[in-house]
């Protein structure tokens, strides 16, 4: 869409500014203020009323401009508005006009369903973080409220950005900072090792719980939101985890013999769901040189990362119990970083695309774009601001 500025100059955007939108919606604004003319918050005046029914229409308009009262708009028609925006930097200078539209602009998955992937510039600034657009490909930056405490970002979760603070491997807090309001959570110090972190729900919800496992070991600490300490669990004796992550409210691990569990975490009961002989095939035949485990509109997925490019996928059939080769997404998009699964979303912009899958090339320094229908490869962000060694984080708004 085109908008022009205030010197005539033509500016291409592929989304509406916030003055058009209004614009736009003008009618939508007037219906709704008839229809609510009786209640006497949103009683118009009569001077307004014979505005809208006058019979000039350049008038009119011209009325509806200087009396444009922002105030009124419900808080309907402003979600609508906020539904239509594709940038984050829109949608943060949305809820900077005012309280009652930042209240409105509560980060809900609703309000953000059109929100693109952002992905995480680590180590960006030493007080801020830059996050990339990827359907604008723009920087946005992102100051830290407390910018001697540098975290370092690992992944992204129910609209928390997880961090960890410390300089020693095995004794480090983690820090759970929200994108949009700056609400952060301190969990206790670690006691092991960990490389992963899973989340079974929001920080702000008491039936939250935080594992932290790393692939190759057997051991697995765990915490409810508001305790004081991490507990220790175990897999098995003769089992080594390759990946674990939270589905419906449940948990499950994946083992390097390819036994899928599922795990209770009240009394960290271990139950064997099956084991399939045919995904240890595959592994030796192509040289799959990693497994994790994803999800998709509920279904869970298995992803087996080639050596030279490209993926496998599957999905775990609970009649056979045995994982099943697959080639969809349902018209949706998937994204992968270091720690495993990211998120899947439906796409909203031109650059991500339905059926793909998102990941990132560390020796590389780049991503790659797998599609499932033609399993083709593709470098689509190659060179857009990525930093030489940095951490890749996907940032899902739409999954708050």
């Amino acid at each position: 869409m085109n908008s022009t500025t205030k010197k005539g100059i033509k500016r291409h955007s592929p989304f509406p500014s916030v003055d058009e939108l209004l614009q736009s919606l003008e009618e939508i604004e007037i219906t709704k203020r008839r229809r609510l003319s009786t209640d006497p918050i949103h009683k118009i005046t009569s001077q307004e009323t014979s505005s809208e029914n006058s019979d000039d229409d350049g008038s009119n308009c011209m009325n509806l401009d200087q009396e444009r009262d922002w105030s009124s708009l419900t808080p309907d028609l402003l979600i609508e508005i906020l539904r239509l925006f594709g940038s984050m930097r829109d949608f943060m200078a949305f809820r900077e006009v005012c309280r009652s539209w930042r209240r409105v602009a509560a980060p809900t998955r609703y309000a953000l369903a059109r929100q693109p992937p952002l992905f995480l510039c680590t180590g960006f600034q030493v007080s801020s973080e830059g996050f990339i657009d990827m359907n604008c490909l723009r920087l946005h930056i992102l100051k830290l409220r407390q910018p001697h405490r540098v975290p370092c970002t690992l992944g992204y979760s129910h609209g928390f950005l997880i961090s960890t603070i410390g300089l020693d491997y095995f004794d480090q807090t983690i820090l759970l900072r929200n994108l949009f309001t700056g609400a952060e959570f301190l969990l206790p110090k670690t006691t092991e090792a960990f490389q992963r972190v899973r989340l079974s729900a929001s920080p702000l919800s008491s039936e939250c719980l935080v594992i932290l496992f790393s692939p190759g070991d057997s051991i697995v600490q765990f915490c409810w939101s508001g305790q004081s300490h991490w507990r220790i669990g175990c897999i098995g004796p003769d089992e080594v985890l390759d990946d674990m992550l939270f589905l419906n409210g449940k948990l499950y691990a994946l083992t390097n013999g390819k036994k899928l569990l599922s795990v209770d975490p009240f009394s960290w009961k271990v139950a064997v769901l099956g084991v399939d002989d045919e995904i240890s095939r595959e592994e030796s035949t192509n040289s799959v040189s990693k497994w994790v485990l994803a999800e998709c509109n509920g279904q869970l997925l298995l992803i087996g990362y080639l050596p030279l490019g490209g993926l496998r996928l599957y999905t775990w059939d609970n009649k056979s119990s045995k994982w099943a080769s697959t080639s969809s997404l349902d018209g949706c998009a998937m994204f992968l970083s270091f720690g495993g699964f990211a998120g899947s979303i439906v796409p909203s912009g031109s650059r991500i695309r339905a059926n793909c899958i998102y990941y990132f090339d560390h020796d590389r320094d780049s991503f790659y774009e797998y599609s499932l229908d033609d399993k083709i490869l593709r470098y689509p962000f190659r060179y857009y601001g990525l930093q030489k060694g940095c951490m890749p984080v996907w940032v899902l708004p739409s999954l708050c």
